[in-house]
């Protein structure tokens, strides 16, 4: 069918979850076809081995994922704004600081997640608020171009 998956994959400390999922993949998903790693929380040696594996991966942040000594920074800076999407993942990964004693995550939030990505890259916010939304438009076909 060709429709893009969407894959969340995290693992609890010293469990094998993440090298497992990537291992499963490769025995039965083709290179080429598109992946989403929802909720991304791997480190950067994990983002490299998925783009190898699967080069039309995207990955997704979230609010929480975004915190402080977060092991997303380094996969963010990394990353091309093409290769990532911005997530909500409500009502769950409020985002970091975030005024109002918020207790779920809404889909409004992304606009945080997106501020946060513009300070680690260094990038105006406009740029990769329109970059990130063309990047899932791409991705999942909605014609937003």
């Amino acid at each position: 069918m060709q429709k893009p998956m969407v894959i969340h994959c995290r693992d609890l400390v010293g469990s094998r979850a993440k090298i497992d999922c990537l291992a499963i993949m490769k025995s039965i998903v083709p290179r080429f076809h598109r992946i989403h790693r929802h909720c991304f929380g791997g480190s950067l040696h994990q983002m490299w081995s998925w783009k190898r594996c699967f080069p039309n991966t995207v990955f997704g942040f979230a609010g929480a994922l975004l915190r402080q000594g977060s092991s997303s920074i380094p996969v963010i800076r990394a990353l091309t704004l093409n290769h990532m999407v911005l997530e909500s993942d409500a009502p769950y990964l409020i985002p970091p600081n975030l005024k109002g004693g918020y207790t779920e995550s809404e889909p409004w939030m992304v606009r945080e997640v997106a501020k946060r990505v513009a300070h680690i890259k260094d990038l105006p916010l406009a740029t990769v608020l329109e970059e990130t939304a063309l990047t899932a438009s791409r991705f999942y076909g909605l014609g937003l171009e």
